[in-house]
């Protein structure tokens, strides 16, 4: 079990700049992880606002750590899937200046398949975004 905060991102398969997680944060095992995302890390990032398919890509991205973190890290010939997300949206206010806070839950937690509940708060603790989410992994898609 990875124990390092800082190694837990080498999990994630996803590289810059379409990591939409910056840092782990925390890490409570069986129960939840919490991470940073800050757009203004990201070189194409010249809007005033981030768009919200990026803080539900940076929830996606979380909920994919979580999983590894309680099952197994991905093998080479593994790939994460999304199975379905369901967004509540609670301020549009996005400011790309913002470094933004991940949480993710644990709900049910099968052998590579997960569903978790999210949520992404601004730099203010108010709450941006809710999502209930599924995640899986599929076999035998990576490789030559």
């Amino acid at each position: 079990m990875i124990r390092d905060l800082d190694k837990i991102l080498d999990l994630l398969p996803h590289q810059s700049p379409f990591r939409f997680v910056d840092k782990i944060t925390e890490y409570v095992p069986r129960n939840s992880l919490a991470a940073k995302f800050s757009p203004s890390n990201i070189p194409f990032f010249n809007l005033r606002q981030v768009p919200l398919s990026v803080l539900v890509e940076s929830v996606a991205q979380s909920a994919i750590l979580l999983t590894q973190l309680e099952t197994s890290p991905l093998s080479d010939d593994e790939i994460p899937l999304l199975g379905s997300i369901d967004i509540q949206l609670h301020s549009e206010s996005l400011d790309d200046n913002e470094v933004f806070l991940i949480k993710v839950n644990i709900v049910k937690l099968l052998s590579k398949q997960a569903v978790l509940s999210g949520e992404v708060l601004n730099g203010n603790h108010q709450k941006i975004l809710s999502a209930n989410i599924s995640v899986a992994v599929a076999a035998g898609m990576r490789g030559d």
